[in-house]
């Protein structure tokens, strides 16, 4: 994994990239979100290296990189999972951060079956706080916490199983469920 690209740049999203550079990540990460006064926070704090400056730019870095992660509310999940699958290649990982499973879940079985597509690893980290935004990101927000996935195939492509060693190495533990 070299490149990941991270869509919704507020807590979660901006935690995640400080949890990779605390982890020892050391490739390139950019990120997306639809307020420039969170990527330039999550910019200025490091947890992203590069932003897009449009949705065009988006999808563009999306196409960049090995891991997508999906960090914004589960109905622009699911909208981002429509515009990201006919575009992103086989090899690539789509996983997201949100809160409900069984619609992402169903629209990623629809959208991210075709083996020439990416793969899609529905997540959601057991974490957070009171308040959001990319100001109040932590490295160690993952430290001890349940990370859940429900994973659309027993399959595990390369990228998926890196990815779960990433979120391991934040300090989380995992646990595969039902949607």
């Amino acid at each position: 994994m070299e490149r990941v690209f991270i869509i919704g740049t507020g807590l979660i999203g901006a935690s995640t990239g400080l949890a990779l550079r605390g982890a020892g990540f050391a490739g390139r990460i950019d990120g997306w979100d639809t307020s420039s006064l969170e990527m330039g926070a999550a910019v200025q704090m490091g947890a992203i290296d590069g932003r897009a400056s449009n949705r065009e730019d988006a999808l563009e870095l999306a196409r960049l990189a090995d891991v997508i992660v999906l960090a914004v509310p589960v109905l622009a999940i699911k909208d981002w999972m429509q515009q990201l699958a006919p575009v992103l290649r086989a090899g690539q990982l789509v996983t997201d951060v949100g809160s409900t499973k069984v619609e992402i879940v169903e629209l990623a079985e629809r959208l991210f079956v075709e083996a020439e597509r990416a793969s899609f690893l529905p997540g959601h980290p057991m974490a957070g706080k009171e308040s959001g935004g990319a100001l109040l990101a932590e490295a160690g927000l993952f430290d001890g916490a349940m990370w859940l996935f429900t994973p659309t195939s027993t399959e595990m492509r390369a990228m998926e199983k890196e990815w779960r060693g990433w979120v391991g190495c934040f300090g989380s533990r995992t646990l595969d469920m039902d949607a």
